[in-house]
């Protein structure tokens, strides 16, 4: 159970850094366009 806990938390901060990641790269090609 405890590996369970620390398998999903990992992922989700996996997850999490991807999602924040892409995030950033939206954010940033929206307040200046690079592909136009």
């Amino acid at each position: 159970m405890y590996n369970l806990f620390i398998a999903r938390t990992r992922t989700l901060l996996l997850w999490g850094s991807i999602e924040a990641l892409f995030i950033g790269l939206a954010v940033r090609s929206y307040r200046k366009p690079l592909y136009v």
